[in-house]
């Protein structure tokens, strides 16, 4: 026997507000064939069309104007037992290394300051493993700095970030960046998976000969302490550097590429469904007053 869910009473509600399946599916994080399927299995259970399809808005049939008040009530009593009876709501978050722990700290202290009843988990990696733990459904979001291409996710532009050539105090280059100097200069690193490394090897694709890479690290304080050392220059978001710029520990070297600017990416599963944690994290992440710094693209 065949029953209604409470799935597509929310689908089916969150259509009957839009007056459309696209706007209605973007509400809920879905594709539009998703809602379109939805409403297709709730009329065959029903026996009844619930949208006149043929005008823009969608209207409501007489079954669907019928089965509107209903559908809200029920949803209205399910989030209501919810909030009643459920555990703790837990959100996994993955971030970059350079997001994780230097750009997305504003967005996280912002979204448990208002939502407090959510815990929320983030794990840190790579971009390149970030983007792995999603598609396996590990964390159920992920900001990211490199560039994502699965078939199984969503990817979105979140925000602008930029990236520094960093250097000792009193390195030459920092006064005089000739590129012959630049290319002759030895490099600290981060490791091939990092978004940093992706930008800063599509900077030097170009050079005659491959830059002289001394050292690599899957972290930015091991890196920092290195060019300190005047081990090497490096290539590194300009967040993650902003005290030892201004405390005078690194100098910045004045170098301007288009590919030392880059677009962190929020990523999800294609399949992904609706969730009133994930819902007001996205919230937040595009809310530009929960990080008076960002740069939302």
């Amino acid at each position: 026997m065949n029953h209604v869910t409470l799935r597509q009473l929310r689908i089916f509600a969150a259509v009957a507000e839009a007056g459309a399946i696209a706007p209605a599916a973007r509400r809920l994080r879905l594709s539009q064939a998703t809602v379109s399927e939805a409403l297709r299995d709730l009329e065959a259970v029903l026996g009844s069309l619930l949208f006149d399809r043929g005008g823009r808005p969608l209207q409501l049939t007489p079954a669907g104007r019928a089965l509107a008040p209903d559908a809200r009530e029920i949803l209205q009593r399910s989030e209501a037992l919810y909030r009643r009876h459920a555990r703790q709501l837990r959100l996994t978050c993955g971030a970059s290394v350079t997001v994780g722990n230097h750009i997305l700290p504003p967005t996280v202290i912002a979204f448990h300051r208002r939502h407090p009843d959510v815990a929320l988990d983030v794990i840190i990696r790579n971009s390149e493993q970030i983007a792995r733990l999603v598609v396996e459904r590990e964390v159920q979001v992920a900001v990211v700095e490199g560039r994502v291409a699965h078939s199984d996710l969503v990817v979105r532009p979140w925000r602008m970030d930029e990236l520094a050539i960093v250097a000792p105090p009193g390195h030459p280059a920092a006064s005089d960046p000739h590129e012959a100097e630049l290319r002759s200069a030895r490099w600290v690193l981060r490791e091939a998976g990092a978004g940093t490394r992706e930008s800063f090897d599509a900077w030097t694709a170009s050079w005659p000969t491959p830059p002289q890479v001394v050292l690599t690290a899957g972290g930015n304080a091991l890196i920092v302490a290195a060019v300190s050392a005047g081990i090497g220059l490096s290539c590194l978001s300009a967040a993650a550097v902003a005290g030892e710029l201004q405390r005078g520990e690194l100098v910045r070297v004045p170098v301007s590429a288009p590919e030392l600017m880059r677009t962190l990416s929020l990523v999800q599963r294609r399949d992904g469904h609706a969730d009133r944690a994930l819902d007001a994290f996205l919230a937040v992440l595009d809310d530009p007053e929960a990080d008076p710094q960002s740069s939302v693209v």
